[in-house]
């Protein structure tokens, strides 16, 4: 499978989401139809799916831009990877299927499914650690500042985490901190990862992931982003608790479409830092996020 067609399915796949969604992007009763034009009250069953919540988010991991036709993504330096017998080095989505239950406006209670999938070289797809998500939307909110944070319990189900290194389960956190700048057109802000492998005998037992990026708002749909992305890991063999190795740095030039209020994609250029900046340490990536229900 040619890498253009990767590009054209997440085009594809980008427009496909925002046609699908674009007529529930208020996010209401009366917007999705669930309401009379007499305004009456809502049925049983629409007060129900209205409690229920459905999301997908991926980011694409791509090849390196000096190699527009390889197979193949990149190391932790930018490096292009060579290709395998299996599918390990090829570019991919890494991608998170979740889905719930609203207890109200601020907190949310669900499963969430992550997955790899390969789309050259035959395809193939790879199930991640399967887990029970709380959400918190709204820790901390103010007029113009948002804290959004979650706890996620995982259990061992990708193959590598029971065999490969023993995992018994995982706590992880993906924290969401957004700050509009008043009388501005710049948002400030940052995503966070932090997990802890427990039980594992042999590689990593913490992963922090941090992304600062500042946002220029074209207009209501587009703006220009800048992000930097700081990997750190915690391995069995560091005898420190606060001893941790950089695994990747990186800057990520880009922008963002708003392709609903549900749907939003994010292409980027992932510039690598743990070697001297330049295009031979380049990738491309992406992000896409919808909110199905």
């Amino acid at each position: 499978m040619k890498l253009k067609a990767v590009w054209v399915s997440l085009a594809l796949l980008a427009f496909g989401v925002g046609n699908t969604f674009a007529k529930s992007s208020e996010g209401s009763g009366k917007e999705r139809g669930y309401y009379k034009e007499d305004k009456s009250e809502p049925s049983e069953a629409a007060s129900i799916l209205d409690q229920v919540y459905l999301g997908f988010a991926t980011v694409y991991h791509g090849e390196a831009i000096h190699e527009l036709t390889s197979a193949q993504t990149v190391d932790t330096n930018g490096n292009p990877l060579s290709k395998k017998s299996d599918s390990i080095n090829n570019v991919n989505f890494d991608s998170e299927l979740s889905g719930g239950y609203r207890i109200n406006s601020d907190y949310r209670v669900g499963v969430v499914i992550p997955f790899l999938y390969y789309p050259v070289d035959g395809q193939d797809f790879s199930l991640g650690d399967i887990g029970v998500k709380f959400f918190s939307d709204h820790t901390v909110h103010t007029e113009n500042f948002n804290l959004s944070t979650n706890l996620i319990f995982q259990a061992p189900t990708n193959d590598y985490s029971q065999h490969g290194v023993h995992m018994s389960y995982g706590i992880k956190s993906t924290p969401h901190a957004r700050y509009k700048i008043p009388n501005s057109k710049f948002v400030v802000g940052s995503f966070s990862e932090f997990k802890e492998y427990m039980g594992v005998t042999k590689g990593k037992t913490f992963k922090m992931v941090y992304l600062p990026y500042v946002r220029y708002e074209l207009n209501s749909k587009l703006s220009l982003n800048l992000a930097y992305e700081f990997d750190y890991r915690h391995y069995l063999h560091e005898t420190g608790f606060l001893s941790f190795s950089t695994y990747q740095t990186d800057i990520q030039p880009g922008v963002v479409w708003n392709i609903t209020k549900k749907v939003s994609l994010n292409p980027y250029f992932q510039i690598f830092m743990t070697q001297q900046p330049s295009m031979d340490h380049t990738a491309i990536g992406a992000y896409l996020s919808a909110t199905i229900l």
